[in-house]
């Protein structure tokens, strides 16, 4: 069954349905080489992924140095959650992140020895 764009108006109409209207499509930046909002933009080349690297290696820094020892582990106490990638991005040595990434292992190692 086809409408007519009339009856797709007065179908609106009672059922309270209101049509906004369709953005414009933004013109595409220009890419800056060598930055980080580069590789967000998805250029891949040499100098925006060093640029990427640089910077998370900065974060990473910056976080690792926020870790206090407490029962003799490093822990990232800002952390909001701990797990895995935190263990990996900010070096946090406590029981759950410790657990998560040997979790994480022991899966890898199991599907390797199976295939």
């Amino acid at each position: 069954m086809t409408l007519t764009s009339e009856e797709i108006a007065r179908l609106r109409a009672e059922l309270g349905i209101t049509v906004t209207k369709q953005r414009k499509r933004r013109e595409p930046r220009e890419i800056r080489h060598g930055t980080t909002q580069g590789f967000h933009a998805g250029c891949r080349c040499p100098d925006c992924r060093s640029a990427r690297n640089q910077r998370r290696q900065e974060l990473r820094e910056q976080r690792r140095s926020t870790r206090e020892l407490v029962d003799g582990r490093l822990v990232a106490t800002q952390a909001r959650v701990h797990g895995s990638s935190t263990y990996r991005e900010w070096g946090c040595r406590c029981r759950v992140c410790t657990d998560a990434v040997a979790r994480e292992f022991r899966v890898y190692y199991q599907r390797r020895r199976a295939s």
